[in-house]
Order: structure tokens, then C-alpha cells, then sequence
């Protein structure tokens, strides 16, 4: 965050318009100046201008106090911020051009004005705006929002800038008296060196691990047991008869998968075999019937040769008992 130029009117001790330039010469290459000049000559004023510009606050009226200033239209509260209005001006404003945090520039705007633009009208509600440089783009909206958007671009709230940024009105003791945890974040802010602190954090982390990686190697390392040379080389031998072993038992264990395929095959056949002798019983059986069949029909044809004629007109009976199958007339030869 830099302050470029600080602008305003009609502001308590300063009164039309005025303008400081901090980008140009001779003030941009400084690098150090005093703002000096008698008192109500309106130095605490620029600063009161560029807080009301972009806080709608300043160091000056912050705090609570039941004292109240008299208006033309009614009491304002000595904290009220509409009170850098100087008597008899009907509108102010100031202004602050600033670079941001993201390293683009801004103008932060606050104004106020009277109603109807007459001195003895009551004071209206002061407005805010907001306006990136670089794309005339408007900022906010509400009051509230632009109030957000200015902290945004600055990365600081109004207690932080005042704290580091302005450190007026004898704050620097206030500074110097805060928590460590908050000027320490204050000067992160300020001099951009958060990233540092992360990466600190970062490392540390990083540390711890790497830390207990090796407590839990020395740990192993430690519970390992050393050997002789004559315990290393007997164990180099019991290695290598429980390597030959080995061998050995994957050779035994082949040979019985081979024999257990073997066995597998044996039961196979031997089953192949006992439903081939069932075939073969009941082909002999239906080749013994078979035979008995030829030789009835045989002796059939036997007979029919022989008693040919009769047979013609008689009927064939394969009755044990010959007088039920011969037909009475006529008899045969």
C-alpha cells in the first residue's frame, strides 16, 4: 500500500480547494519530509482528510466523549466525522489516490454537503466511493460496501492503518505498548513480509516431520542386533541350507501336483472303464437275445419250406400245445 496524492476541500483549518502530490516531485523521491507549519495551519487536517477518505474515520475524533458542537441545524457528536466541515461552507470532500496491495491504483473519495446547499441547512449523510484508476471501474456500492471494498484494496482495516500507516496524535507509543501477535501482524501487513512468515511456518512443520522420520530410524537402527564374523558366516550357512531346502520342497511339491494330476486321470479311466464293462454286459445280453431270435426264426423258415401248402391256409401258433394251433380240417401231411 502507497499513498499517492491526498485532495480536499472546505475541510476544518483548509479551507477551498488543495491538493499534495506525493508521486510527483520533488516529494516522490524524498523518500523522507516533515509536514510542519504553525498550529491551525491544517497539518493533523491532511491527515483527517486522507482517513475520512478512506475509513470515513479519524484518529482525532476517535473515542467517546458526551460533549456535543453546536450546528446551525442541531448538535453533532464531537466523534462525528461530518464535523471536519468547515463553518459556513455549504460542501467538502476529500480525496486519496493510493496504490493497493495488488499493486493498482485507486481514488478513494468521501464528501458531505448541506441540504438545499445552503450554510443554514442541517448537515446530509456523508458518501463514499471507490474508483480503480486503471479501468475507471466503480467500486462498492452501499456506504458499508465501499467501506469493505477500500479495506480490500489496502489490506488494512482503520485500526492497523493508524497504528502503522499513520501513527498520529502520539500513537507510536501505542504502537510500541501493542500485543506482540497484533504488531507483529501489523508489520507483515505493512512490509509485505507475510509470506515469509509462512513460509517459516512451512518449514517448521516440514522440520517436525523430518524429525520424527529420523528418531524412528535411529530407533531401528538402534534395535538392530550386530553379529561376529562367526555368527554372520554360520548364518550365511543356515541361509544357504534354508535356500537348498527350499529348492528342494518346491521340487516335492511339483511331483505331487504331478502325481495328484496322475491320480486324477487313474479315477477317470477307471470310471471310463466301468461304464464300458456295463456297455459291454449289455451288448452280450442283446446279442445272446438277438441269437435266440435268429433261431426261432430259422426253424420258422425250416418249417414254412416243408409245409409250405398248409401253412397257406392255416395259421401259425407258437403254442407248447400243438391241438390248439392245427385247424382240425385240414390235417397236416
Amino acid at each position: 500500500m502507497r499513498i499517492l496524492a491526498i485532495r480536499g476541500a472546505n475541510l476544518a483549518s483548509l479551507a477551498d480547494e488543495f491538493e499534495i502530490d506525493l508521486a510527483a516531485e520533488p516529494l516522490a523521491s524524498a523518500g523522507l519530509f516533515a509536514i510542519t507549519g504553525a498550529t491551525g495551519a491544517g497539518k493533523s487536517t491532511l491527515l483527517d482528510a486522507m482517513c475520512a477518505a478512506l475509513f470515513d474515520r479519524t484518529p482525532r475524533l476517535e473515542g467517546h466523549s458526551r460533549f456535543r458542537v453546536d450546528d446551525v441545524a442541531g448538535d453533532l457528536g464531537t466523534t462525528d466525522v461530518r464535523t471536519l466541515l468547515r463553518r459556513t461552507a455549504t460542501s467538502g470532500w476529500a480525496e486519496v489516490d493510493f496504490e493497493g496491495r495488488d499493486h493498482r491504483r485507486y481514488r478513494a473519495r468521501w464528501s458531505v454537503r448541506r441540504a438545499y446547499d445552503r450554510a443554514d441547512r442541517a448537515l446530509r449523510d456523508q458518501t463514499m466511493t471507490l474508483t480503480r484508476l486503471d479501468d475507471n471501474a466503480r467500486l462498492g456500492g452501499t456506504r458499508r460496501e465501499t467501506q469493505r471494498a477500500i479495506e480490500q484494496a489496502l489490506g488494512l482495516t482503520f485500526d492497523q492503518f493508524r497504528r502503522s500507516a499513520l501513527l498520529a496524535q502520539g500513537e507510536f507509543a501505542a504502537f510500541l505498548r501493542a500485543d506482540p501477535g497484533d504488531r507483529a501482524e501489523l508489520l507483515e501487513r505493512v512490509t509485505g513480509t507475510a509470506l515469509y512468515g509462512e513460509l517459516s511456518m512451512a518449514a517448521h512443520r516440514r522440520g517436525v516431520v523430518l524429525a520424527n522420520e529420523r528418531r524412528t530410524l535411529v530407533a531401528v537402527r538402534d534395535a538392530a542386533i550386530g553379529l561376529t564374523e562367526d555368527e554372520r558366516a554360520h548364518a550365511e550357512a543356515r541361509a544357504r541350507a534354508a535356500a537348498t531346502a527350499l529348492a528342494a520342497a518346491l521340487a516335492d511339491e511339483a511331483a505331487l501336483v504331478d502325481a495328484g494330476r496322475w491320480r486324477s486321470t487313474r479315477a477317470e479311466v477307471a470310471t471310463a472303464l466301468e461304464r464300458a464293462v456295463v456297455d459291454g454286459d449289455q451288448a452280450s445280453a442283446a446279442v445272446a437275445a438277438a441269437g435266440a431270435q435268429a433261431a426261432r426264426l430259422a426253424a420258422f423258415d425250416r418249417l414254412a419250406r416243408a409245409h409250405g401248402p398248409w401253412l397257406a391256409t392255416g395259421s401259425l401258433c407258437a403254442a407248447s400245445d400243438r391241438s390248439r394251433c392245427w385247424p382240425a380240417s385240414p390235417s397236416p401231411p
